[in-house]
């Protein structure tokens, strides 16, 4: 059983086109040869990790009714 959870979140609009651009470049420090929103597969995938992730906060929000939980965000 969890005793306690913290919660490191950034905010998705910087993680999207972040993961991306590790996609695309398989490297942390490459850049895409043209802006990561100019890919085909751009909307579909925004679209795609972003419900993914509200799903999961909201399944974390709802567990932290009797779970305590400390979000914390950064930039």
């Amino acid at each position: 059983t969890i005793d306690k959870r913290f919660c490191i979140v950034r905010n998705v609009f910087d993680v999207v086109p972040s993961c991306l651009s590790l996609w695309l470049t398989l490297s942390h420090t490459a850049v895409p040869d043209m802006p990561w929103n100019k890919f085909r597969s751009w909307d579909s995938q925004a679209r795609y990790w972003s419900n993914s992730w509200v799903k999961y906060h909201n399944r974390l929000r709802e567990e932290a009714k009797t779970t305590p939980t400390f979000f914390m965000t950064y930039e």
